[in-house]
């Protein structure tokens, strides 16, 4: 088995090989390249231009620019819903979502407050490249990120309490975060 970065560089071989041949490029040879980048949870911008490359080429058949134009138009649907996401504040139920937006666009993220019980919520990312600010009210702990590079980053907040609070009674919410230039 074939390690990711193994995978990604037989997809960067496989792409510049049909990119660079003048033999006709099918339906196969696309659906070989798609599944070195299956895996990917988010693909980067040069892989998502190399494809675009290949759709646009001369040698590419008909057949397999149909199932390219299909697996590019999924991609940029879940762009636009991961920017949408980015848009609205992102409460407990968003848990585990991803999320696209520009560098210096803020993000909210509200979670819902136990001072009652003596818990807190903490970032626990130890480089976050942003800028964060954040506010308390009586039932909720609100942040909000800037960050200043383009990145993917995995957000981690969890709940801090009292000693006497098991760990597995803690809270943590989790989002991936993918920074693009403005």
């Amino acid at each position: 088995m074939l390690s990711t970065t193994q995978r990604e560089q037989r997809f960067i071989d496989r792409l510049k090989g049909y990119l660079g041949s003048k033999e006709p490029v099918s339906f196969f040879d696309v659906v070989l390249a798609l599944e070195d980048i299956k895996h990917l949870p988010f693909l980067p911008d040069p892989v998502l231009d190399g494809l675009v490359q290949l759709h646009d080429s001369p040698q590419i058949t008909l057949g397999a620019q149909e199932s390219l134009a299909e697996f590019l138009q999924a991609q940029v649907l879940q762009q636009t819903a991961e920017r949408q996401n980015a848009m609205r504040v992102l409460r407990m139920v968003d848990q585990g979502t991803r999320v696209r937006l520009g560098v210096s666009t803020p993000l909210t993220i509200e979670l819902p407050s136990r001072k009652a019980l003596g818990c807190r919520w903490q970032n626990i990312n130890k480089r976050l490249n942003a800028k964060l600010e954040i506010s308390e009210a009586n039932d909720s702990t609100s942040f909000i990120l800037n960050f200043n590079k383009p990145g993917a980053i995995e957000l981690l907040f969890k709940e801090d309490g009292p000693a006497h609070h098991k760990n597995e009674d803690l809270k943590e919410f989790s989002l991936t975060v993918l920074i693009e230039e403005n």
